[in-house]
Formats: structure tokens, sequence, C-alpha cells
């Protein structure tokens, strides 16, 4: 009951997995969100960021770069990124002058460049309450305490209403 209140007030993201990404984050959802922010800001522009180590023939760092886009993507659920920087890390490690690795930089650009967007614009409009300073865990366990404490004293009362009570969990 709670947790579907809350999944339904999150905006629907291009390419990213809210479970995932809420779970990673313990279900805090400030923290998941400042994640997202954080994203946007420092990853939003990894793909230009390899491809420019590339052109100046610094694949050590494009190999950090993919490899750090590669863990926070996985960490907010933006699975395909994840994926995608798993097979340029892969490309780059094992074949670090072959061409193949730029058409792989620019699908993983134009996707990058989606979710960026689509972030900035969906948490931006995000339910306000979603927004507030107490975690999705939080707003569950004084909801549940809440709703604990009407059936014990119902139950206590033998208030017929307790069957309706019941329902809401």
């Amino acid at each position: 009951f709670i947790r579907r209140t809350i999944r339904n007030r999150w905006p629907s993201l291009e390419g990213i997995d809210i479970k995932t990404g809420l779970t990673r984050s313990g279900g805090n959802t400030n923290l998941y969100i400042k994640l997202l922010q954080m994203f946007v800001t420092d990853h939003g522009q990894d793909a230009d960021k390899i491809a420019e180590s590339l052109a100046h023939n610094d694949t050590t760092f494009a190999l950090r770069i993919v490899h750090t886009l590669k863990g926070v993507a996985g960490g907010i659920g933006a699975l395909s990124i994840h994926d995608q920087a798993i097979q340029i890390e892969q490309v780059l490690k094992e074949r670090p002058r072959s061409g193949i690795v730029y058409p792989l930089i620019e699908k993983l650009h134009e996707d990058l460049h989606d979710v960026v967007e689509d972030i900035k614009t969906n948490i931006r409009q995000a339910d306000p309450e979603l927004l507030n300073n107490s975690s999705e865990e939080e707003h569950d366990n004084q909801t549940l305490i809440s709703l604990l404490d009407t059936l014990r004293n119902q139950a206590q009362e033998m208030d017929p209403v307790i069957e309706d009570t019941a329902e809401n969990f």
C-alpha cells in the first residue's frame, strides 16, 4: 500500500529503472534524487570526454571515465548506460586502437543525452512530497506505526471497523 503510493509519485525516467536505483540507494528517496542530480552534473558529458581522451591517445583516462560511468550508471538504475559502458570498457582494454569503439561511444552519447535530459526535466516536475526531506523508508515506517496503533486499539475495543483498517495494509 505505502510503497505503491510512493512509487506512483515518481515520474517515468527514460532509460532508468527507478526500482533498481531506489533499492541500491537503500530506499532513501532524497539520496536517490541527489544521486540522479549528481549523475547529470558529473557524468552528463562522459561520452564526449571519452572520445576526447581517445583523440589525444589517452586510453588510460578514457578507461577511468568509462569505468566510473559504469559504476554510477548501475547504481542509479541506468542499466542500458551501464551495459554500454561495460562494452566500451571491454573494447578499450582488448583493442584500444580499433575503430569499433567509436560507434559504441556515439550510441552512448545519444543514450546518455536522452537520460540526462529526462532526469533534468522530470525530477524538477516530480511530486513535491517526493522531494521533501523525509526518506521513503521513514515515511513507510511512520505510516506503518500509525496503522498498527489503530489496529491495536480497534482490536482491544473489539471494534468491527478493524477489518476495514486491516485492508489498508
